[in-house]
């Protein structure tokens, strides 16, 4: 049996103090701070968070320090209410749907 490996190269740096992936439970009442520790910069130079008790933070939304908030889509809110507001909506809209 032949068994190939494949190398694959990614750059991981620090983040600094203050970035959080984010996890609202389901009804958005309350939400998990996940502490970025570090960016992992794929070939394409994307950067994808590595979060302390988070697996696969990439699929999280981040805080930043500033208090923005932005999604894996690269939508970006000014603050958490406005992200947190935008899901309640949205699962709103998909209640009155049936």
């Amino acid at each position: 049996m032949s068994s190939e490996f494949v190398t694959l190269t990614c750059h991981v740096v620090s983040a600094q103090p203050g970035h959080y992936a984010l996890v609202a439970d389901g009804d958005f009442s309350q939400i998990d701070h996940h502490p970025v520790v570090a960016w992992q910069i794929d070939s394409d130079g994307v950067a994808e968070p590595i979060a302390y008790g988070l697996h696969n933070a990439s699929k999280h939304p981040v805080l930043f320090p500033n208090g923005q908030v932005l999604d894996q889509g690269n939508k970006l809110w000014p603050s958490v209410f406005e992200w947190l507001a935008d899901l309640r909506a949205k699962r709103d809209a998909r209640k009155s749907k049936g």
